[in-house]
């Protein structure tokens, strides 16, 4: 890029604009196509070295300007201001990621004197802090400087942070001891600053969410966000005079101005009716009279469309990228015809990234032309050819129809709901393995003789109550269960709980052993072994309009890995409606089609096949594949045709639903399966699925994500590939929390309306559902409204979404039915009502149906008044709000709905056995019955020498003469005491006790003697566990170790472990005549952790002799 910045430079145009800026106060620029605007904009900038606020019309412009800036390299300080509310006087906090663009450009313009900055025409009105204060309040930092804590704390309150227990979010500070954490801002990660007395010892940034110090810090500027402060300033005030506006089309920006600013006094006087004050728009707003002066104070480029005929002209004569409308054949054409006419122009073709660069070379090189320009990867956002300099240049995602993705702003990471989700809250439910049921009572310290433990209190059914001591935690698990509801709790003393563990372990060995055996029959059978990739398929892959998310390619890499070894595919592909599953099933697809295979797609419904048939139909329109649908919506001619041509080998690819199933379907030669919503068919069909799965290729898609100890109880029963990240153009969905508001909600559904969208509103009762069509239909009456639930006929409701989709009504009202997998890109608002109501997994999912094209989509969630809300409710709006993908709030959705699609794999009949006894305890329950089938089963030799695993190590109980426990003073906050223990005890291996010292030591400083002998206890009931022991006992100078049934049964025991206790000389050994095998040995020391030490280099010594 950078010799066509140079050679821009030199042209007479740029040269002529160089001297008109100097001259005139306006110059009217034209012939400035594509992204030909950010080299200018940036050329003029530096060569004149003067700052430059760029205003592009909107921010879909603006953001575009910014990416291609960033691409061409920035020599200046770079600032980029989008709006930061979305309506004047909106009520909804701004969000963090834009406060934080705010603050930097704020910085920007007061600290340099030459400064490159985009905008949009709102942005420009907004206020900005006072640039005096904004100076005053900013905090330097540098480790080895003395700060007097007193004037610190209340410092980081002036600048805008909250004080708090544990810093989990942006906008917070903590004080534990000696130790400052602290998140402003201006930086990605919060800061720890580490004080000795008043001096800064040390300072490093950390991650919020393992809360561990990432990197050291010397430095760090702490800047205010000033927001909420009443006196403020505008951007008239923080320019100087020699800067340049450069109006992409001034006219347009002055129009917006007005037009926001009308809208400003409407909002102003509707809330002023509703009794909320807020100070006027003329002080809260750039006025116009101000704007209209600074533009005659300054020097301003436009490029509007309508020309200034009083002002100078310079045009640069480029023409837009040619449009080849996504058809690889012209783009062929352009290339043959620049060769044939002997050209002297330079073609640039710009890639997204390695791959795409890649498929493009072999196109070139599989058509055979004689391509003398140049493939680069990093692309602009708009091509252009430029005349003067003899180049086009081109970008792949215009030539192909493809999304650019625009660069999304940096967010903030937030620990707050995992912390929730993993901490264990007072009233929990919880399952002891051992015991049962029951409810997290708090914790207790509990003497026992001398020796103090800490301990979970526990409460039973008849108010019995357990005390579990800490080091036994990893005995109790969090309850969770797909509903969510209250569990039974279980009865003390009673065999109530081991029947039902009994129970769920028979009926889980059954699913386990169905699919081993599935698993086996595969590998024996063997099936269709697909060759590699051609030059059809890059073609196929280069036409995709988006770019590949990283889970997206590994997914495509394992399929095809999958299908090109000998035996059949049995994978299970999870991702979230719109996160690109049927990409990687239709690249699957054309790779068996090229093989001269055939291949179906099954559907649970007919508007599911409906859309896929669409998707595939398109994909494939510039390929030789005949695709069919076959559903009841055929006419029987039709449908007897299709089965014909089916038999016959006719058609390459059959979408269908359950109906692909019955009897007279036959195939040719039928290579592949793609099943989409497995779950939702009926057992008939799950049977005929099964059979199928033993000899052809079978790709499962769903929507609800599959929980990881899941995923790793059942693996090498079945293959798994998981889809996390959304696609990377899609904007977060704008989500806002509002009450019933008549004139609130015509203006949200007709804003929708007049962009040509569609809007869904959601009321989850069908008893009042006809009342709120009636409401609405009152309140936007000029907006078609269908409904659609499911009691309707199934064929009446099939048919109202079908006429939805092909937007024959505006609105569709419905109850959660439109949760499940339906995908139009069309819809881009939803409204919730009595959003309350909902479980955090149905909002994420309700809220997924928008937000599916790169229109901005918006959330408004509809809740009576505050007040009137519970905690729960409260809080699980409020981690809605959070959802972005990047946010934590995501990953609480993310553990219901595992819950949910833990039922799906599983089939609905194993959700009672998760019910009683919770969904962690079940997974152990299933992972023990796999783990047993797989020793028990025969397989071949090599697969035996893989699968076998030795005994398990075992979870010894643990009795120790000195206290156990983490002192209260060291970590003051129960949550976070408790999720250190359970950490602890839940430890394999030597690395992660030594990784846990150190972060303890980083986030809560130096820990005393109580906390060290406990870390030791840990480590050596890890140790003593892998030597199959069931009880060890430290007194004193002893260790006592008895050995479980388990040891018995493993030969290395009797091999290696027993002759290196007796043959040791470290120290005596003592064999225990007792019911189970044990031995005493001596342990050696002056001091307690010298004793602990030697016992832990006594049995590291047995397990690993060395």
């Amino acid at each position: 890029m950078n010799w066509l910045k140079e050679k821009l430079t030199e042209l007479a145009a740029f040269r002529q604009l160089l001297e008109k800026v100097e001259k005139n106060r306006i110059v009217q620029l034209i012939g400035l196509s594509g992204s030909l605007r950010a080299f200018i904009a940036q050329g003029l900038s530096e060569t004149l070295d003067r700052p430059l606020l760029y205003i592009a019309n909107d921010l879909d412009s603006a953001e575009k300007l910014r990416d291609d800036l960033e691409l061409l390299g920035l020599k200046l300080p770079f600032a980029f201001m989008p709006p930061l509310k979305f309506d004047p006087y909106d009520t909804v906090e701004a969000s963090p990621s834009l406060l934080r663009l705010r603050i930097e450009t704020t910085q920007t313009l007061i600290e340099h004197d030459t400064w490159l900055a985009v905008t949009t025409p709102q942005a420009l009105l907004e206020s900005l802090p006072l640039p005096e204060e904004f100076v005053d309040l900013q905090l330097y930092l540098k480790r080895g400087m003395e700060i007097s804590f007193d004037k610190l704390l209340p410092h980081l309150t002036e600048i805008g942070l909250e004080r708090v227990e544990i810093v989990e979010n942006v906008g917070q500070f903590s004080v534990r001891g000696g130790i400052v954490d602290v998140y402003v801002w201006n930086y990605d990660d919060p800061l720890r600053i580490e004080f000795f007395g008043n001096q800064i010892d040390s300072m490093r940034f950390f991650d919020v969410i393992s809360q561990r110090s990432i990197k050291p810090a010397q430095e760090a500027t702490l800047l205010p966000n000033l927001e909420n402060r009443k006196n403020r300033a505008f951007i008239d005030q923080l320019l100087p005079e020699n800067a340049i506006l450069f109006f992409e089309d001034w006219a347009l920006t002055r129009t917006k101005a007005e037009q926001f600013l009308n809208k400003a006094s409407r909002a102003y006087q509707d809330q002023q009716e509703l009794g909320i004050e807020n100070p006027p728009p003329q002080s809260t707003f750039l006025t116009l009279e101000r704007l209209d002066k600074m533009a005659r104070r300054l020097t301003v480029c436009k490029s509007d469309l309508i020309r200034d005929p009083q002002a100078p002209v310079v045009d640069f004569n480029a023409r837009p990228h040619p449009d080849f409308n996504g058809s690889l054949k012209l783009f062929v054409k352009f290339l043959q015809k620049q060769s044939a006419e002997r050209m002297q122009r330079l073609v640039i073709i710009q890639t997204a990234n390695q791959e795409q660069k890649e498929r493009l070379e072999e196109i070139i090189e599989e058509e055979d032309l004689p391509f003398r320009g140049k493939i680069e990867i990093g692309t602009l956002h708009n091509g252009f050819s430029l005349d003067a300099l003899q180049v086009d240049i081109l970008t792949d995602h215009e030539i192909f129809k493809r999304y650019k993705r625009k660069k999304a702003y940096r967010r903030f990471k937030s620990g707050e709901y995992l912390r929730q989700l993993s901490g264990l809250n007072l009233y929990d439910y919880v399952v002891h393995v051992d015991y049962g049921i029951g409810q997290y009572l708090g914790m207790e310290t509990i003497s026992y003789g001398s020796v103090k433990k800490e301990c979970i209190k526990i409460g039973y059914q008849d108010g019995d109550y357990l005390y579990v001591t800490v080091d036994r935690l990893n005995r109790v698990q969090k309850y969770s269960s797909e509903g969510g509801g209250a569990p039974k709790l279980t009865k003390l003393g009673t065999s109530e709980w081991e029947r039902a563990k009994q129970k769920t372990k028979e009926s889980i060995q059954k699913i386990a052993a169905e699919l081993i055996q599935i698993y086996a029959a595969r590998k024996a059978h063997g099936g269709h072994r697909f060759s590699s990739d051609n030059y059809l398929v890059k073609e196929l892959e280069a036409t995709f309009p988006y770019e590949e998310t990283p889970d997206q390619l590994r997914a495509i890499e394992e399929v095809k890995a999958d299908m090109e070894r000998p035996e059949p595919m049995d994978r299970l592909l999870c991702g979230d409606v719109g996160f690109g599953k049927t990409e990687v099933a239709l690249r699957a697809a054309f790779k068996a089609i090229l093989d001269g295979k055939q291949v179906a797609l099954l559907a649970p419904t007919t508007i599911l096949a409906f859309q896929h048939y669409k998707t595939f139909t398109d994909r494939f329109r510039e390929f030789p594949v005949n695709v069919e649908m076959l559903n009841r919506f055929r006419t029987p001619a039709r449908q007897k045709k299709i089965i014909q041509a089916l038999a016959d080998g006719s058609i390459d690819l059959v979408i269908g639903t359950h109906r692909l199933l019955s009897e007279d379907v036959k195939f040719k030669d039928l290579g592949l399966l793609i099943i989409d919503e497995e779950q939702r068919f009926g057992v008939r069909q799950k049977e005929k699925l099964k059979k199928l799965r033993v000899s052809v290729d079978v790709l499962s898609m769903t929507a609800t994500p599959i929980p990881r100890t899941l995923h790793i109880a059942l693996m090498g029963a079945r293959d798994l590939s998981n889809i996390d990240t959304p696609p990377s153009n899609r904007l977060p969905v704008h989500t806002e929390i509002i009450h019933w508001n008549d004139r609130q909600l015509r203006h949200i559904i007709l804003k929708e309306l007049q962009r040509d969208g569609q809007v869904y509103f959601v009321h989850n009762r069908v008893e009042t559902i006809e009342g709120v069509k009636e409401a609405l239909s009152q309140i936007v009456p000029e907006a078609r409204i269908a409904v659609g639930h499911g009691q309707l006929p199934e064929k009446q409701l099939e048919q109202v979404m079908l006429d939805f989709m092909a937007k024959k009504y505006d609105v569709l009202l419905a109850t959660m039915i439109i949760e499940n997998g339906l995908d139009i890109p069309n819809v881009n608002t939803i409204i919730i009502n009595r959003a309350d109501k909902l479980g955090l997994a149905q909002l994420y999912q309700l809220r997924g149906r928008v937000g599916r094209s790169n229109e901005q989509a918006y959330a408004y969630l509809l809740v009576p008044p505050m007040e009137k809300l519970s905690s729960l409710a409260r809080k699980r709006l409020r981690a809605i709000m959070d959802f972005t993908e990047l946010g934590s709030g995501y990953k609480v959705a993310l553990r219901d709905l595992e819950l949910r699609g833990a039922g799906n794999l599983l089939g609905k009949e194993q959700s009672g056995f998760v019910q009683s006894v919770g969904f962690e305890m079940y997974c152990r329950i299933l992972d023990e019955a796999v783990h047993e089938l797989r020793q028990g089963l025969e397989m071949k030799e090599e697969a035996v020498e893989k699968k076998i695993a030795p005994q398990r190590p075992t979870d010894p109980k643990l009795d120790v003469d000195f206290d156990l426990l983490i002192p209260a003073d060291y970590i003051p906050y129960e949550l976070e005491r408790i999720t250190i223990y359970h950490r602890l005890v839940n430890f394999t291996g030597h690395e992660q006790v030594q990784s846990l010292k150190e972060e303890l030591i980083d986030r809560f400083g130096q820990f005393p003697p109580e906390v060290e002998l406990f870390l030791m206890a840990i480590e050596l009931k890890i140790l003593a566990g892998k030597l199959f022991a069931e009880r060890i006992i430290i007194n004193d100078r002893k260790i006592k170790l008895f050995f479980s049934a388990a040891a018995e049964k493993e030969d290395l025991f009797f091999s290696e472990y027993m002759p290196r206790m007796m043959n040791q000389t470290m120290t005596s050994v003592r064999f225990l005549n007792q019911k189970n095998l044990g031995v005493e040995f001596e342990i050696k020391g002056k001091e307690k952790q010298e004793r602990m030490q030697f016992a832990i280099n006594l049995l590291h010594y047995i397990i690993d002799r060395h």
